[in-house]
């Protein structure tokens, strides 16, 4: 799995709100937000 495509799984699964308790949702969003932090940082990296 590539993070963009990690990136867009957990996008969809929050989207759909599957989750057995608000914990595990805000578990989600945390972990989508520390993804996209990342991707920024690579990209960064990458352009210099």
């Amino acid at each position: 799995m590539t993070l963009d495509e990690a990136i867009e799984h957990l996008e969809h699964s929050i989207k759909k709100n599957n989750f057995s308790c608000e914990e595990c949702k805000q578990e989600h969003i945390q972990l989508l937000k520390w993804l996209i932090e990342l991707k920024g940082f690579k990209e960064r990296e990458n352009n210099g």
